[in-house]
């Protein structure tokens, strides 16, 4: 049995593109003649190239198709000509006309807003684009704590960890002001590896109503002072975010587009669950899914990770609170990665069945 395969041609003295399915039993030219001006493929190419899952569902198309649309730009990138859609499973000419439609009129399906809007569970914020995924090669996890702030970087393609570390807070008052906070937060700045993104875990928010909440208010005030200066440093620091460097568009070589946003959050408590790190809603050592995660264990929910250097051995000689402050960050990136990037059926599965229990 030989599997099918699609060769797509650029015909150079035509508007459209002609595609050939080629299977074991026969040869069916693929083609789509849009009776749409060139300013309106443009417009409609544009939307199903940038647009997310959800803002797709607002024009005439099923939760399904969008996502075979979804999975096709990951796998092949961006769509050239409406021709190229017709590749998509389950996109013939009529439902590709009817898309195109839906959004030259920008008519919207409501059932279909609706149901995006109810069931919608977003793992980070702001939602993940297509194209920042596609060009994506690495990210950072960073985590911050009372004890310090810690970090692992992770390679997408080889799914290394190349650069794994930490800043101390053992030394630092409890009370600081602001200019000594963002002292700090540029110090982070000057060691954190260059990557195409950065990934924080959302603060959780404090109800009033909560006995403790007097106490811990000075301690989350400070975290999330210390989180909104890191996102602004990062933001528009040209030394981070490769994806920000863009070629052509008026840019020159070397020069930054700091308008595209670079740090993005996890949703809270997301890596604990995944990991089984949570009790309540107090996290548990990290030890042992550490050591499991560095050792190459095949039982846990996620894509086996490797290290570079003496990266493994340089974790083992840390004190153990340096020890849990390291593994917060390293299991904040595998969730991040595995869960919004690799997409990984087994890291879905635990998270959509534990739902908000832990």
């Amino acid at each position: 049995m030989f599997a099918s395969r699609c060769i797509s041609h650029r015909l150079l003295a035509s508007p459209t593109r002609i595609f050939r399915c080629i299977n074991s039993s026969s040869d069916i030219d693929l083609h789509f003649k849009p009776r749409f001006t060139d300013e309106e493929e443009a417009k409609i190419l544009s939307i199903i190239n940038q647009e997310n899952t959800d803002q797709l569902l607002k024009f005439d198309m099923t939760r399904g198709r969008v996502k075979n649309l979804e999975m096709w730009r990951i796998k092949n990138g961006p769509f050239h000509s409406l021709s190229e859609i017709l590749e998509v499973e389950g996109l013939g000419e009529k439902v590709l006309e009817r898309l195109c439609n839906s959004i030259i009129l920008n008519k919207t399906n409501d059932n279909n807003l609706k149901t995006a809007q109810g069931n919608r569970k977003q793992l980070v914020t702001p939602p993940f684009d297509t194209t920042t995924l596609t060009r994506l090669q690495s990210a950072v996890g960073i985590h911050a704590c009372a004890t310090g702030v810690s970090w692992a970087k992770l390679n997408k393609d080889t799914n290394e960890v190349d650069d794994w570390n930490f800043q101390d807070f053992s030394f630092l008052p409890k009370k600081m002001l602001s200019t000594e906070t963002y002292d700090i937060a540029v110090e982070i700045l000057k060691r954190l590896p260059d990557a195409d993104v950065y990934v924080m875990e959302a603060t959780p928010t404090i109800s009033p109503q909560n006995p403790q909440a007097t106490k811990a208010l000075p301690a989350y005030n400070q975290h999330m002072e210390l989180t909104s200066m890191l996102l602004a440093l990062i933001n528009s620091s040209g030394k981070h975010g490769c994806i920000g460097k863009l070629e052509g568009g008026g840019l020159k070589n070397g020069e930054y587009d700091i308008s595209r946003n670079k740090v993005y959050f996890l949703r809270a408590y997301l890596s604990a669950r995944l990991f089984k790190t949570l009790v309540g809603n107090e996290r548990v050592s990290s030890g042992a899914i550490i050591s499991k995660l560095l050792d190459g264990h095949d039982d846990l929910p996620c894509t086996a990770i490797t290290t570079k250097g003496l990266i493994k051995s340089e974790f083992m000689s840390q004190s153990s609170v340096h020890k849990d402050l390291l593994g917060h960050a390293l299991m904040l990136i595998v969730s991040f990665m595995n869960l919004c990037v690799y997409k990984n059926a087994a890291s879905l599965h635990v998270i959509n069945s534990r739902g908000r229990k832990n």
